[in-house]
């Protein structure tokens, strides 16, 4: 990639993966000395819906972001203002999307469009997919042209952890990472660490959403800790680092 190629990212900041795959890549092009244009609208905001648990609080990556520059657009014409060569998007799935008329607006854009697609629904408008799992072509016609790459692996960005302001230092500890909202969930981590569970061990749950707690109260799961939910990456990081 020439050094004079124009890269630019449109951003949503909530916390699904999307969002923090966006945030991922944008940190990993600026550390290899490439600098992207940062786009956003109003829609980019996090917003409540009828999936998320009543009362959930609705967190924002936008501040993770207070150290580089944002464009805010109002149109997707917009964009072709910029003289980009690529654009890439960061599409959760066909659900839901920030950027109004992209897909079906008659706008002829300037640049090519890449879109990272998180849910395998190929309805969007855009030069070359990027698939972060082979999966996701299973069942799906998958037209033009396409990538599998996976999704990186966070490296650690603190070497500290949680385990001694926990009290659990001692012990062999299972985590899991979830989501405060409840459209995904499983109980089957629940299941598995009941099954196990025993004085030497514990279970760090982090982002959980209701119905998860309820579950581990039925289940009389008495060794487990719940985190709230966070967009900051170096209390992340301290939340890996205390698995085991």
């Amino acid at each position: 990639m020439g050094e004079s190629m124009k890269i630019g990212h449109f951003l949503q900041f909530g916390i699904g993966g999307a969002d923090k795959a966006a945030e991922n890549l944008v940190r990993g092009l600026i550390s290899i000395g490439i600098t992207p244009l940062l786009f956003y609208n109003e829609q980019s905001h996090p917003k409540l819906s009828s999936q998320w648990d009543a009362g959930t609080k609705m967190l924002s990556r936008f501040n993770n972001y207070k150290d580089l520059e944002l464009i805010e657009i109002k149109n997707v014409s917009d964009l072709n203002n910029y003289n980009l060569d690529i654009l890439n998007t960061h599409r959760s799935g066909s659900d839901f999307w920030a950027l109004p008329d992209f897909d079906n607006s008659s706008t002829v854009f300037n640049f090519k469009i890449v879109e990272t697609n998180f849910h395998g629904d190929c309805k969007t408008r855009c030069n070359h997919r990027v698939f972060p799992s082979h999966a996701m072509l299973l069942d799906k016609n998958i037209n033009g042209k396409y990538d599998v790459i996976p999704n990186a692996i966070m490296e650690p960005l603190t070497s500290d952890n949680l385990r001694e302001e926990l009290n659990i230092k001692d012990k062999f500890v299972f985590g899991r990472i979830g989501r405060a909202c409840g459209e995904i969930y499983s109980s089957i981590n629940l299941e598995a660490y009941k099954s196990i569970e025993n004085y030497d061990n514990f279970f760090l749950y982090a982002s959980p959403c209701r119905k998860a707690i309820e579950d581990s109260k039925k289940m009389g799961i008495k060794n487990i800790i719940f985190l709230d939910q966070t967009v900051d990456n170096q209390y992340v990081s301290k939340i890996y680092n205390s698995f085991d």
